[in-house]
């Protein structure tokens, strides 16, 4: 009997956190978010060393870049790659080029060798690491759990990295402090041990029998046409995908949201803090349902949510309401992306799950390049809040249309 199986038979209990009350998943929970930690950690003190190199904000944008485009253009092979081999082995993988990313910058930083050349290679290497890990670790939670427990989990991993944004800065502060920068990487080598450790001892189901095709052109293009053709399930992506692809920078733009909102300093802090804060509450509390209903509805409704507040925000002259309306824009953004990933693996079929995935990746992350120059553009010509307010606008209507053209979606349980 699987695991999971076991704890259907535990009875009314296991309502709260019903993916935590499988053993396996809740190790893989822990760890895996100890492990997201540690790439926050990696960012934190990647970028004070990119800075420390060049003084120049091209290059801090182009870390950013280098992050999120790796997306576009690899993911559809790293979901053919979740559906072809063990996806314990591929985030071990996934592990193994983080460790050399933070290992690397730390020795060549330490042995006074450390270059443009060197950070610019290791990043896109990080980013091509979190390209892998996204369609394993989707396929891997499927294997964990079953279906009525899917949304709690992803729920939580969601949770995972709020929670892994807001402690990443704080220990990489310290470590950047305390060992200096290439202490601190060869420090953070160490955080990245649990999970994979973690991956040698878990033992999942696998619901489908490799597919040895998935990994030929033929079987990565199978995978991309099969969600093109699947209107619900593009819509389920797409209405996450079009306020990711304008919006999702927005954080980044935060500074300058605070500063007309507030003179004081620490308003930047508070904004920031706000929006992990309503992150991380949305996830316990989608994370401690059992079943979720009408998905598809509360997808359409969150997405919709989501865009509504940020030009609420936009446009509010209150900081005190800019406050409150942070926490609400982090909590409904988690609920949109967990019901999206949820919805998705629902649909998807065993033999395809991680090639769907791996276009997910593509149309939901890869756009997320783009946020940045729009908010960036639109804040210059017109001000950082009417900028923000124009673009959201925008979004609202992008995805209030595709509710519209999709009832299919709306009734999707």
């Amino acid at each position: 009997m699987s695991q999971a199986i076991a704890v259907a038979a535990a009875g009314p209990s296991a309502a709260r956190f019903p993916a935590l009350r499988v053993p396996a998943y809740r190790w893989y929970w822990l760890t895996s978010t100890i492990s997201m930690v540690a790439d926050n950690i990696e960012h934190v003190i990647g970028y004070w060393l990119l800075w420390e190199l060049t003084h120049s904000p091209f290059w801090l944008g182009y870390a950013v870049i280098s992050h999120w485009a790796p997306f576009i253009l690899f993911s559809p092979f790293a979901g053919a790659w979740a559906d072809r081999f063990d996806n314990r082995k591929l985030l071990q993988v996934s592990q193994g080029l983080y460790v050399l990313c933070s290992g690397g910058l730390g020795l060549l930083y330490l042995t006074g060798h450390l270059q443009l050349w060197h950070m610019v290679i290791l990043l896109l290497v990080h980013g091509f690491s979190g390209v892998v890990q996204l369609p394993s670790s989707q396929v891997l939670i499927h294997d964990l759990v079953r279906k009525d427990e899917l949304a709690s989990a992803l729920s939580l991993s969601a949770g995972s990295r709020n929670v892994a944004q807001f402690l990443g800065p704080l220990v990489g502060g310290f470590l950047l402090w305390a060992l200096g920068p290439g202490g601190g990487l060869l420090a953070n080598v160490l955080i990245y041990i649990p999970f994979t450790i973690a991956l040698l001892l878990l033992r999942p189901r696998r619901t489908t029998a490799p597919v040895r095709r998935a990994t030929g052109l033929q079987g990565v293009l199978e995978g991309l046409g099969f969600v093109l053709q699947h209107r619900v399930m593009l819509g389920a992506i797409l209405i996450v995908s079009i306020p990711m692809g304008v919006l999702g920078g927005f954080q980044a733009m935060m500074p300058a949201f605070a500063a007309e909102l507030d003179p004081d300093p620490r308003a930047y802090t508070w904004l920031l803090t706000a929006n992990g804060a309503g992150a991380i509450t949305g996830a316990v509390i989608l994370g401690a349902l059992g079943r979720v209903r009408r998905k598809g509805l509360l997808l359409c409704f969150a997405s919709l949510l989501w865009a509504a507040l940020l030009l609420a925000f936009a446009i509010t002259p209150w900081f005190w309401l800019a406050f409150l309306l942070m926490l609400f824009v982090g909590a409904w953004s988690i609920v949109s992306n967990a019901m999206s990933q949820t919805l998705v693996q629902h649909l998807a079929p065993d033999d395809k799950r991680g090639r769907v995935m791996g276009t997910y990746g593509m149309l939901v992350h890869g756009p997320r390049v783009f946020s940045g120059v729009l908010l960036g553009g639109a804040g210059a010509a017109l001000g950082a809040h009417l900028g923000l307010g124009v673009l959201a606008a925008l979004v609202v209507a992008a995805v209030a249309g595709l509710i519209l053209t999709l009832p299919a979606l709306r009734v999707v349980e």
